[in-house]
């Protein structure tokens, strides 16, 4: 890790800036090649980043793939224990109840979670051309960075109030968010390589 931010994120943020890559339609929500998926999920598992070549795999697999860190987490980015207080916010006073409640979260969630903020931001200003807005990544990262430690009813039904919640926080991470800084790109996700 370099600041905290996982290789793997890394990799795949700088990747996935490159270019026009960032406009292609229904990046995050076309899923990638499962076989691929699970080649390259390997390939980062095994730790010999020197062998990775991103630039053989489909975009929506590799963006599939980051998707999928987060998912496969034992414990979510945003803990098991902070998820009932999460799906009770009411939208009346949303940002100052999320920035208590985001306090409270370990110091390496905190950073990944700013750094996927940032980068989310930016993926959301191509939303003219890739359709995915705020309200979109949110759909779709939501279910990845929150869930409970056991399905019910209630949680079922906090989907949508989850990713309203993650939509907040991608349209206004610098609000939200102590020490927030909308600087993410390709060169500072790297600095430290």
């Amino acid at each position: 890790t370099v600041n905290g931010i996982p290789f793997i994120l890394r990799a795949i943020t700088r990747h996935l800036s490159i270019g026009d890559t960032l406009k292609i339609e229904g990046i995050f929500r076309v899923s990638g090649n499962a076989s691929s998926q699970q080649d390259l999920k390997e390939a980062f598992d095994l730790g010999d980043y020197s062998t990775i070549d991103l630039f053989a795999y489909d975009v929506h697999t590799i963006a599939s793939v980051f998707k999928q860190w987060f998912r496969e987490l034992p414990t979510p980015l945003f803990p098991f224990e902070i998820f009932d207080k999460l799906v009770e916010l009411r939208d009346d006073d949303l940002e100052t109840a999320l920035k208590q409640i985001l306090k409270t979260l370990p110091s390496p969630n905190l950073n990944i979670l700013r750094f996927t903020l940032a980068f989310l931001k930016r993926v959301s200003t191509y939303s003219e051309h890739n359709k995915m807005d705020e309200s979109n990544l949110a759909l779709v990262f939501s279910t990845n960075f929150l869930r409970p430690k056991a399905e019910t009813i209630e949680s079922t039904l906090g989907v949508n109030r989850l990713a309203r919640m993650v939509r907040t926080m991608i349209e206004n991470p610098e609000s939200i968010l102590d020490n927030f800084c909308l600087l993410y790109t390709s060169d500072a996700a790297d600095e430290e390589d």
